[in-house]
Formats: structure tokens, C-alpha cells, sequence
């Protein structure tokens, strides 16, 4: 876990606490009280998952849930803060857990309704993706957000950067925020995959 997080939700919790008015004092004696609370890793995870500016839910019945929400909050909290800060305020991101298949963002567009032209980004991870190994998992987790933070799009597809440049920009960035070994786990993982097919 970086040195930022847990600096960073004192900050946003005293912010939140001051636009509702509480006073000083008050404000004193509910931030030891979450201090406490967040000096525990797993709830630091969900806070920090909570904290997207996004829908994060889980789609039809079934998988972990909590667990997969605090390898997610792990992921973000291993992230470089002005990364988990641009990711956190993107609009139109939706982050869901569903039994179908295959880790991906998918691209919805809308041009005649009132979200005219807006682009909306669904980060799909499959409830069968908890068998993977931990390290498989937040490499896959890793990747995706780099695809969000880079903003890739169809458009960038059109304009002669193919899914492969993507996915290897993807790769470099998780990279380069520090998921170097989780990236190269994932990497052989489905190479190994492919291989048994």
C-alpha cells in the first residue's frame, strides 16, 4: 500500500465532514474513531473502491463480492496517487462483477438520448477470475485500469493504433505503476491457458 492512501481518506472524510457542518470538535473525535477503523488494510480497500467516481456493483447472483471488492481496493491502493485521483473522477465508468466471461472494457456509445455523444466504459471482471491465482488477479485488475486511464477508445482503433498497441500500452502502464510481476504472472498464466487449449 503507498504512502498516500490513508492521508488521502482522512483528507476526503474531513472534507466531507466540513460540508455537513459538524463542528471542530466533533470532527476531532470522529477522525480518531476512523483512524482506527482504517488502520485495518481490508477496510482501506473497500474504502478506497467506494471513493470511484463510478457505479462499482455485481451483476446477477453469485461470486464473492467482498472479496473480490478488497483485492479490487488493493489494486488502488498500490497505484501512484495522482493515477487513483484521475481514475476517480472519470464520468461514465461502470466497474462490475458478473458471471460472464473475460476481463475487458467494453464501449457503449450514445448519441441520440440525453447522454448524446458521451461515451460510457464497462469494466467487466468474471466471477471465475477469484480462482486465479492472487497475483493473476491483480495484474488482470492492474491492466484494465490502465486501459481507463488511458482513455483507449475505438476511435483511437480507427485512428491506426490497433488492439495490440492498446494492450501493450495497457501492460506498460500497470508496469510502470509497479504491477511489473503481477503483469508478467497474468502474461504466462494465459499463455499457459492458451497452450492447453
Amino acid at each position: 500500500m503507498k504512502d498516500w492512501v490513508r492521508p488521502y481518506i482522512m483528507d476526503q472524510l474531513r472534507k466531507t465532514w466540513i460540508e455537513g457542518g459538524y463542528k471542530n470538535d466533533d470532527i476531532e473525535k470522529i477522525s480518531e474513531l476512523k483512524a482506527k477503523e482504517i488502520s485495518y488494510d481490508e477496510s482501506v480497500f473497500c474504502y478506497l473502491t467506494e471513493e470511484l467516481n463510478c457505479e462499482f456493483w455485481m451483476g446477477g447472483i453469485g461470486g464473492d463480492y467482498q472479496l473480490f471488492t478488497e483485492i479490487f481496493g488493493s489494486v488502488l491502493a498500490d497505484l501512484p496517487q495522482n493515477v487513483f485521483e484521475k481514475i476517480s473522477t472519470m464520468k461514465n465508468v461502470f466497474y462490475i462483477f458478473t458471471p460472464q466471461p473475460g476481463a475487458e472494457v467494453k464501449i457503449l456509445r450514445f448519441e441520440h438520448d440525453i447522454m448524446a455523444g458521451e461515451t460510457i466504459k464497462i469494466v467487466n471482471f468474471p466471477y471465475t477470475d477469484l480462482f486465479n491465482p492472487l497475483r493473476v488477479l491483480r495484474g488482470e485488475i492492474a491492466h484494465e485500469i490502465a486501459h481507463i486511464y488511458a482513455e483507449h477508445d475505438f476511435v483511437q482503433l480507427m485512428n491506426g493504433k490497433t488492439h495490440e498497441d492498446q494492450e501493450d500500452e495497457a501492460d506498460q502502464l500497470a508496469m510502470e505503476w509497479g504491477f511489473k510481476d503481477e503483469i508478467k504472472e497474468l502474461r504466462e498464466f494465459e499463455k499457459e491457458l492458451y497452450e492447453e487449449k
